[in-house]
């Protein structure tokens, strides 16, 4: 565990663009801090399993379709990171948080009641991104990604002035995860 015993009850929040790393940078934290006590918290299946209401009735009531700024679901992700907010478990979120919504319902409440969270920012050239994104063969919804790079970027930029910037351009995952890791430590 490379002195990493003594880490414990903790939100490392990865920030950041469609295709700019977040998921593939989470799984490498966890790698490098192997512990059991590290999660990854899933945030794309929390989002994909909230198909109880009607789809108007989420556009209209709850924000929308994306994520970023629907209601109901950034209520529920705070509903389920209540369990960790007071556990001894390492949780990362590689969760964008795009939207003034995102910051107000999420963030503000999550920096408000940990005693040690993270924000991270990962940034990359949108030149970079796109290449990312086009080389993804996971990613199902690379058109409306590409799409979404630069307004991301730029409300990233604006609502979340504090974070702590990783510049992931020509950077290994493994790197970028050592260099996260490095602040938290």
């Amino acid at each position: 565990t490379y002195g990493y015993e003594r880490l414990s009850n903790m939100i490392i929040w990865l920030n950041g663009t469609y295709g700019v790393g977040k998921t593939s940078v989470a799984i490498e934290i966890q790698k490098q801090l192997s512990r059991e006590d590290t999660i990854i918290f899933d945030t794309d299946e929390l989002f994909q399993s909230m198909d109880e209401k009607s789809f108007f009735d989420i556009i209209i009531n709850d924000g929308g379709m994306k994520p970023q700024n629907n209601k109901r679901f950034l209520n529920r992700v705070i509903e389920e990171l209540k369990k960790y907010l007071s556990s001894d478990i390492i949780c990362i979120v590689p969760m964008a948080l795009t939207l003034i919504e995102g910051k107000e319902i999420v963030w503000d409440y999550v920096s408000q009641h940990c005693s040690r969270c993270f924000h991270f920012v990962l940034e990359a050239d949108e030149s970079v991104i796109c290449e990312r994104i086009k080389a993804d063969s996971k990613r199902t919804d690379k058109s409306f990604a590409l799409q979404e790079i630069g307004t991301n970027m730029f409300l990233i930029n604006k609502y979340f002035q504090e974070a702590i910037r990783i510049d992931t351009n020509n950077k290994k995952v493994e790197d970028v995860a050592q260099e996260i890791i490095q602040y938290i430590v």
